[in-house]
């Protein structure tokens, strides 16, 4: 008769099968460390976020928050045209460059001012721009 393959190895004479059955691991310091450091770092990164290039900022109540606008690309031409390269409403003293970054000059983002007036947590429903 055939008997299951497991049972067909053999034993290294003197010594008797180990089973881990009933017997408790004893915890491993080194695996005490790890997962402290693995839970230390998902608690960490899961309250936060990080966007290469933008830092947050933090707004009160009634803070003016800057709008600012980019190039306008075509899908057509596929060159970027100024914002202001058409008839919209300039800012006071003209559009004022605002790049943030390397990244934005290097990717060739024209960032400028807008005449657009926001407030932090202010409600306000149609407003006269120029």
């Amino acid at each position: 008769p055939r008997t299951p393959r497991a049972s067909r190895r053999k034993q290294a004479p003197g010594r008797e099968a180990r089973s881990l059955k009933g017997r408790a691991r004893k915890p491993n310091m080194a695996h005490n460390v790890l997962a402290a450091a693995v839970v230390a770092v998902l608690l960490r990164t899961g309250r936060a976020f990080y966007l290469p290039g933008v830092a947050p900022v933090d707004y009160a109540q009634d803070d003016q928050i800057p709008v600012k606008t980019n190039s306008l690309r075509s899908i057509q031409t596929q060159l970027p045209y100024d914002y202001y390269s058409l008839a919209y409403c300039r800012p006071p003293g003209g559009p004022q460059q605002s790049s943030e970054n390397l990244g934005e000059l290097l990717t060739g983002d024209r960032i400028e001012t807008t005449p657009y007036e926001v407030f932090m947590l202010k409600e306000e429903y149609c407003k006269t721009l120029c």
